[in-house]
């Protein structure tokens, strides 16, 4: 016969769980609104770069930033939560631009996870997110291939690679930066 005590225990247990649960999805939200509006702002404030579709992607410190504290599987889907929302918002769903956007979110996120994981803290948050900025620029422009089937896409590379690097390095700073505080106030 179980006792009372065990049925306490359980309750106890289910309430804890439904609470992380929601403290879980709060946050969530809070980093997809967060990657929303760093990338909104990103398109309204900052000037274009001089080589077309070249962009800082200020929003992957936070997808860098949740892959350090909440995991791969939240990551991931804010990354393409703010991809389908934020080209749904900016009138580019499913249009040209839509399809390099999806392809440079996915892979760069499956970068990042892939060095953090199989480098076993070797690396830190400054080069996982270089090595998802060269992800991406190279998903990106195969993406794009099927719209301009042109060799001469293939030039466009080495330029990707220069620029990729420098705003890995920023966005690894700053996310590296927000992990550092965001484990400070969680000890």
């Amino acid at each position: 016969m179980p006792s009372l005590d065990s049925g306490r225990t359980k309750r106890s247990a289910n309430r804890r769980a439904r609470r992380e649960s929601i403290r879980h999805l709060s946050r969530t939200a809070l980093y997809l609104a967060l990657a929303l509006t760093v990338h909104a702002l990103e398109n309204a404030i900052l000037p274009p770069l001089p080589i077309p579709g070249v962009r800082l992607g200020l929003a992957n410190m936070v997808i860098l930033t949740v892959l350090y504290t909440e995991g791969f599987k939240t990551a991931f889907l804010i990354s393409i939560s703010r991809v389908f929302l934020g080209s749904f918002f900016s009138g580019t769903f499913l249009g040209i631009a839509f399809w390099p956007t999806l392809a440079g979110a996915v892979t760069s996120t499956l970068t990042m996870a892939a060095v953090r994981l199989f480098s076993q803290s070797k690396v830190s948050p400054i080069g996982v997110s270089v090595m998802g900025a060269l992800a991406h620029n190279i998903s990106q422009l195969a993406a794009i291939y099927p719209f301009f089937p042109n060799a001469g896409l293939l030039y466009y590379l080495p330029f990707l690679f220069l620029l990729a690097v420098p705003a890995g390095l920023l966005t690894g700073i700053v996310g590296r930066k927000i992990i550092v505080a965001l484990d400070a106030t969680r000890t």
